[in-house]
């Protein structure tokens, strides 16, 4: 494995150990309503953004042409992505969220055999399936099987899911033409402009303007939209970018999959929450088929 390749598997690993431990923090920020929670989350992943740019002397290049392009891919990922699912995990349990999301894999590999011109071989295809299946039957086994399914809610999560895998085709489409660091300026000020007018008009049709600022006062809300804003949405967007520059979309979004396992961990390890047996079957499904749909068969052809 050359470096470029080990560096763009080490973000996809980074990005999937942030989004594990991101529920711990939402939770607590989803108290005040998930648009003012992606108002702040956005708006300090913009900021942070600004702060690096003046720091390290960033260089950007844009004009109307390619910024009408990373609008366009901005609607993606973070508003639709980031906000219907953020608003998916107000309405339904984790049980949807998660079968919805062990479906990004399988939406990207299709997505990206038709665009990229990716090629997966029958082993690396098992490989997902039982990926998919490991984060399944977790959800499953943890929740039983739910004799009234939202389906609103999944119908909401799966657009999200969408939105996702077609910005990590795109992003991959993209690679060459955009730096890293000039596809997340773009796409934040987008994500924080429209999340901050939607929680202002928010307050507005509520007569309260003070919702905006009340959870300024909570500490516990601080922290989380820290971790929210700095990690969940900044560092996140850069690493799954990074790595989407280096691996095939299809060998990528499926290390989606290993936040599932990280989430068990961490909520074993933080909050006492206790591991079953079948936590550990299933993440020992999905790490194999994260390994095999990276590792096995020849080389995936890709787009030029």
């Amino acid at each position: 494995m050359n470096k470029d390749k080990l560096v763009g598997y080490l973000a996809a690993l980074a990005y999937a150990i942030i989004i594990g431990f991101t529920f711990l923090f939402a939770k607590g920020a989803m108290e005040y309503g998930f648009i003012i929670q992606l108002a702040y989350r956005t708006t300090i992943a913009f900021i942070a953004l600004l702060i690096i740019a003046v720091l390290f002397k960033k260089k950007l290049y844009y004009n109307k042409k390619r910024i009408l392009k990373l609008l366009l891919l901005g609607i993606l990922y973070p508003l639709l992505f980031v906000g219907i699912q953020t608003y998916g995990l107000s309405v339904t349990s984790s049980l949807e969220a998660g079968v919805a999301q062990a479906m990004a894999p399988v939406i990207t590999l299709v997505l990206a055999s038709f665009i990229l011109n990716e090629r997966t071989n029958i082993l690396q295809k098992l490989s997902l399936a039982l990926s998919v299946g490991g984060v399944i039957y977790i959800i499953y086994r943890k929740q039983k099987l739910n004799p009234d399914p939202n389906f609103y809610g999944l119908a909401v999560l799966f657009i999200a899911t969408i939105a996702f895998s077609i910005y990590s085709v795109f992003i991959r489409k993209l690679r060459n033409e955009f730096t890293n660091f000039e596809i997340m300026t773009v796409i934040m000020a987008e994500s924080a402009f429209v999340f901050v007018l939607a929680a202002i008009v928010y307050c507005i049709v509520k007569g309260d303007m003070g919702i905006l600022i009340r959870p300024l006062n909570d500490k516990n809300f601080i922290v989380d939209i820290i971790y929210l804003g700095l990690l969940s949405s900044l560092a996140s967007g850069l690493l799954i970018n990074m790595a989407l520059r280096r691996i095939e979309a299809s060998k990528v979004v499926v290390f989606n999959n290993l936040s599932t396992v990280i989430q068990i961990f961490s909520a074993s390890l933080i909050l006492g929450e206790q591991i079953f047996f079948s936590h550990k079957i299933g993440s020992l499904c999905i790490i194999l088929g994260v390994l095999g749909i990276n590792f096995l068969g020849k080389k995936a052809k890709t787009d030029k």
